[in-house]
């Protein structure tokens, strides 16, 4: 009996936190992939190319949290998001965009996301992922310095 018990707890503190990646650009998912993956204890369990695969694909997967683009083809990530929200209330949704804004991140709370970055800064996306995963939210100060300047995620990660 107490093996048994034992043997669940060791399985508990071994999990993993499962990440969705949703982004319509191959090579930007595959960056977030090995940028996420390579953080101990996290693992992308899958990945959606536009926002309504992104919503299946929540459903699908009861992934921890979800990192998804807010610019993409079919539904846009500010949609998706929104329809995530609905239907898993509790799930932590990281947006991110080309450009950060004061705009921005306002549009990303108000559609249900708790973290908001710019993809020009890889660094931000693990911090925004860590702070949610630890029942934070994480929206960039409109002040920053990386805000407004053009993507760089294919380069930097």
């Amino acid at each position: 009996m107490m093996e048994g018990v034992l043997r669940d707890m060791l399985a508990q503190t071994e999990a993993k936190a499962r990440i969705l990646i949703v982004d319509d650009n191959l090579l930007v998912r595959r960056h977030l992939r090995e940028l996420l993956a390579s953080r101990p204890g996290w693992e992308v369990c899958g990945e959606a190319s536009d926002g309504s695969e992104a919503v299946g694909r929540a459903k699908e997967l009861a992934p921890d949290i979800v990192v998804m683009d807010l610019a993409m083809p079919l539904m846009n990530g500010l949609r998706a998001t929104h329809q995530i929200s609905l239907l898993l209330p509790t799930l932590p949704i990281v947006m991110f965009s080309m450009y950060a804004s004061a705009h921005f991140s306002e549009a990303a709370r108000q559609a249900g996301a708790r973290a908001a970055v710019s993809k020009s800064e890889p660094h931000e996306i693990i911090e925004a992922v860590e702070a949610l995963l630890s029942g934070k939210t994480f929206f960039r100060r409109a002040d920053t310095p990386a805000r407004g300047r053009p993507s760089t995620i294919g380069r930097n990660l």
